[in-house]
């Protein structure tokens, strides 16, 4: 059992990591050319 969720808790790290990664390079591609007072914090 305890291996089930280990598994289930490392696979939902990684998924966490590529989403704030994807997330990241999304941000990086809307600011292109923009002045920070238009960035959106959220």
């Amino acid at each position: 059992m305890a291996e089930t969720i280990g598994a289930r808790l490392q696979n939902l790290y990684m998924n966490t990591l590529s989403f704030h990664s994807e997330l990241d390079e999304f941000i990086e591609s809307t600011m292109v050319d923009k002045p920070q007072s238009q960035i959106i914090a959220f």
